[in-house]
């Protein structure tokens, strides 16, 4: 059976932000802050199960997780 593919949701994005962080609206639950520089959502807080076309993987990781290899998804494309 092949592996489940994320769902694109902002919680699986690597641009979604475990380290900014904030729970202001009960019923949304935790937000996070949109990393994807350059995307209209950038710097908006985002619930995890929010949307958008620039959703990006982050099955390597977010691209602000402490000690994060910024060069390891261009690697993977490489390969």
């Amino acid at each position: 059976m092949p592996d489940k593919v994320p769902s694109k949701i902002c919680k699986t994005c690597r641009y979604w932000s475990d380290q900014i962080v904030r729970i202001e609206h009960p019923k949304r639950g935790m937000e996070a802050c949109c990393l994807n520089v350059g995307q209209k959502f950038q710097g908006l807080w985002m619930s995890g199960n929010d949307r958008c076309g620039a959703w990006e993987s982050g099955h390597l990781g977010a691209v602000d997780e402490p000690g994060f290899d910024t060069s390891l998804y261009q690697k993977e494309l490489a390969a």
